[in-house]
């Protein structure tokens, strides 16, 4: 079945690029919609496709899926409790601290965001959460926020009884918790249009590994409009090399993933047309018709967040390093390769040598780390997705296209 078609609209519409993805996946998802919809010819369905916003979203839903947890790499959670520590006197009702979660998935990280805030000691009324995905089921769960234990991987049983009630379907966020993040369903590229120094920090992980650099380049400057000066931009651990050092400056701390935004001023050349906004209500948040760009950035999916649990090793070793340290990677890995010794079965190790390595250029290090994280944990979709990139890029084509089998086997029936 040809569907290069349909791969041109996804790249388009949502960014959705069918070589991450894979084409045999767009071809299974393409002929499930076929076959509820009685059509045979998947021009026909293309049409269908172009003028009906609910069968987008049911191809959508056949191609994304969200994956997230409480408190998911604990370590951004920690340093955002040190970044608002150093605000608080700003900090009050009429000021309220403003944060953002894009992707947001089914509403963890922001009300990750939000349990951090309040354990901080700051009331519900001194800051205000805006979450955005593209993924209606996932906006729904968020807004229901009620979770299996399947949510809780990073959380202590007693963190748990604290912000949730054991109800018959799960565990039921507290309503003061979950009345501090507004949620919206919503292209990321498209609906972030106004606001100069809005926010102050900006949660956006497991996105940019996905996009090309025009794409990309593009979502990051809009970010650094929307972020105050000393603003938090925290990303993926395998997105550090995509931020731009004229508009961020990184944070030196282990597994952090970290930036803050640089002081306006030599960065002159912002994509988006900002304007102040007139009220302290947020952004618009709006679905333009076509995005900012003729050349449409390919966007990854804003709900397709591939993640390992946050293993509580992680959170023992943060070691940061020094500031204008010149072998950061280096000594990174140096320091992984010992905790290795200490815990030689670990695939979060695994996985972290492997970010560090591609920082470094070392692919086919890199990629034999990732082959042993995902022998420690087979499920990793996190692994499985480098490892696809790597091997296409190491021009080992077969062994890329066994690995994106298996992907679309795991997502297709997830255990």
């Amino acid at each position: 079945m040809d569907v290069t078609s349909i791969g041109g609209w996804l790249s388009s519409h949502v960014g959705i690029s069918p070589a991450i993805i894979g084409v045999s996946s767009l071809r299974r998802a393409v002929a499930k919609r076929l076959n509820a919809k009685a059509l045979t010819n998947p021009q026909v369905y293309l049409a269908l496709l172009l003028n009906s916003e609910e069968e987008q979203d049911a191809l959508l839903e056949h191609l994304v899926v969200p994956e997230t947890w409480f408190f998911r790499d604990r370590q951004p959670f920690v340093h955002l409790q040190s970044h608002v520590k150093q605000r608080l006197p700003d900090v009050s009702s009429q000021t309220p601290l403003r944060l953002l979660s894009a992707p947001c998935s089914s509403g963890e990280e922001p009300y990750s965001m939000a349990i951090t805030l309040l354990d901080l000691g700051l009331p519900a009324s001194n800051f205000r959460i805006d979450a955005i995905d593209i993924n209606k089921p996932s906006i729904r769960k968020a807004r229901r926020a009620v979770y299996t234990k399947h949510s809780f991987r990073g959380v202590s049983s007693s963190e748990r009884h604290r912000h949730f009630q054991a109800t018959a379907e799960g565990f039921a966020l507290h309503p003061t918790i979950a009345s501090t993040v507004r949620f919206h369903r919503s292209n990321l590229m498209r609906c972030l249009e106004s606001g100069v120094g809005f926010y102050d920090v900006v949660f956006c992980r497991n996105l940019l590994i996905y996009l090309e650099d025009k794409a990309s380049n593009y979502l990051l400057e809009t970010i650094a409009g929307l972020l105050k000066p000393g603003g938090l931009l925290v990303v993926g651990s395998a997105e550090m090399g995509k931020v731009p050092k004229t508009l961020f400056q990184p944070l030196r701390q282990s597994f952090v993933f970290g930036f803050e935004r640089r002081s306006p001023g030599a960065d002159q050349a912002l994509s988006p047309a900002f304007a102040e906004p007139r009220s302290v209500a947020a952004p618009p948040l709006t679905n333009r018709s076509s995005p900012p760009d003729t050349t449409a950035p390919r966007q990854r999916p804003l709900c397709m967040q591939v993640g390992r649990p946050a293993h509580g090793m992680l959170n023992a070793f943060p070691s940061p390093l020094a500031p204008g340290s010149a072998d950061g990677p280096e000594a990174e890995l140096e320091r992984c390769r010992r905790r290795l010794q200490l815990e030689p079965t670990s695939d979060a190790i695994y996985m972290c040598m492997a970010d560090l390595l591609l920082q470094l250029q070392q692919k086919q290090e890199a990629f034999d780390c990732l082959q042993k994280c995902l022998y420690l944990r087979p499920q990793s979709q996190e692994a499985l997705s480098k490892l696809i990139v790597i091997s296409r890029e190491l021009n080992q084509l077969e062994i890329s296209q066994r690995y994106e089998d298996r992907l679309a086997r795991l997502v297709s029936c997830p255990i």
